[in-house]
């Protein structure tokens, strides 16, 4: 009897001890065997009918997209391994805070590391570049760097491995530049339930620039002419600019750091108002930036959060300037070192360094 046939007749005799009603005698071996041989084939034939259904519903959500070359994952280095495909640049892992290290998970791929620090902004990609891309499986409600391509008049955009459509195509601009600057988070429109791209331009009021694109089924020719794309799974974590306009809004990425009780802007460090930080009630689990927008109104700092992404319910929390920090601020937020190193930085427009791969 085979090692197989074995398991097969313990599992009949279990399944037989288990039967309800008086026994009248032992069953031929063999009939044991073909039970459990019968049981095993029911068991595969769900499973692979399972599969045959999970592989349907992926397919509805819209067209993958795999870009021009095959997909690398990221080594601990922040390297692709292999040579770099045509048209396409090697991802690159994310950017860790003042102070902190990771280790790859065995696919090679660094994981998001626990925050001690504000994550750093990553800077906008520079004409003959790669356009930035985000990454390859996108975190929900996390701000990436993306330049949306001129070729398709900005209408369609290929992000977190699927294709999306605005609508309405825009070519005035085509022959001036080749991409648009900005940022993209993949959330959920409320309204419908279905996931969306949200692109914000990188200006002040990006409001007036702001595209949701929706899945698309097949992939339009353009998305081929486009230019090589770099992606990296680092958070945007913009905080506007050195120096800010008043009344302007622009896009930040709120730092959880302390339960968010400072914050960098215009070269400076800012305190929250009141007793209680904003973030003090709130459950910081992965510690990435959230999305949120600010200005600069009479000497304060207004940040402005949705309560639901896309809902156009607000909530403003208000900021005042740090002058002195006493010992009862260093002692209550570790991470204020590393956020006054962020402000000295911006003050001195040093922008961080892009990832490179």
């Amino acid at each position: 009897m085979s090692h197989e046939d074995e398991h097969e007749l313990r599992r009949g005799l279990r399944e037989l001890a288990d039967t309800e009603g008086q026994a009248t005698g032992a069953p031929p071996t063999a009939a044991v065997v073909a039970a459990g041989r019968r049981s095993r084939h029911r068991r595969r034939a769900l499973t692979a009918a399972a599969a045959t259904v999970v592989v349907a519903a992926g397919s509805v959500l819209g067209v993958r997209w795999t870009g021009t070359a095959h997909d690398r994952a990221p080594t601990a280095s922040g390297t692709a391994s292999g040579v770099a495909a045509p048209g396409d640049t090697a991802a690159t892992s994310t950017a860790a805070p003042d102070g902190v290290t990771s280790q790859p998970r065995g696919d090679g791929v660094a994981p998001l590391p626990p925050v001690s620090g504000p994550y750093p902004p990553q800077p906008r990609s520079k004409e003959g570049e790669p356009l930035d891309s985000g990454p390859r499986e996108p975190v929900e409600n996390v701000r990436y760097r993306y330049d949306v391509s001129a070729v398709c008049g900005f209408r369609y955009v290929a992000f977190g491995g699927r294709v999306w459509e605005a609508e309405g195509a825009d070519h005035a601009y085509s022959w001036v530049t080749d991409r648009a600057h900005g940022f993209i988070r993949l959330t959920t429109d409320p309204g419908t339930r279905a996931p969306v791209a949200v692109f914000e331009p990188d200006s002040p009021d990006p409001d007036r620039g702001t595209r949701v694109y929706r899945l698309r089924a097949t992939t339009p020719a353009c998305l081929a002419d486009e230019p090589r794309r770099a992606y990296s799974d680092a958070p945007a974590a913009t905080i506007g600019p050195a120096e800010p306009v008043e009344g302007a809004r622009y896009a930040y990425d709120w730092s959880t750091v302390c339960d968010k009780r400072y914050l960098v802007f215009g070269g400076r460090l800012w305190k929250a108002e009141g007793a209680a930080a904003p973030g003090a009630l709130e459950c910081l689990v992965d510690g990435l930036p959230q999305v949120a927008h600010v200005r600069l109104a009479a000497g304060r700092v207004l940040v402005t959060r949705e309560d639901v992404p896309l809902s156009g319910r607000f909530r403003t929390y208000g900021y005042r300037p740090v002058d002195r920090l006493d010992a009862a601020d260093r002692t209550g937020c570790p991470a204020l070192p590393a956020l006054q190193r962020l402000a000295r930085r911006q003050a001195a427009d040093q922008p961080a360094a892009k990832p490179t791969g």
